[in-house]
């Protein structure tokens, strides 16, 4: 895996935890989108299937 180097610090990102539940992976996408926080790219009216 090509690691990617963080702009304000510079420092490598690593990879802490993989999420593979896909109830749960809906679950945090749902309330990063409530938060305003969500990523880019997803198709939030599949996330109620």
């Amino acid at each position: 895996m090509k690691m990617e180097i963080l702009f304000k610090c510079g420092s490598e990102m690593r990879v802490i935890a993989v999420i593979q539940d896909v109830t749960e992976i809906k679950r945090i996408l749902k309330h990063l989108k409530k938060v305003g926080g969500a990523p880019p790219g997803v198709d939030y009216p599949k996330l109620s299937d």
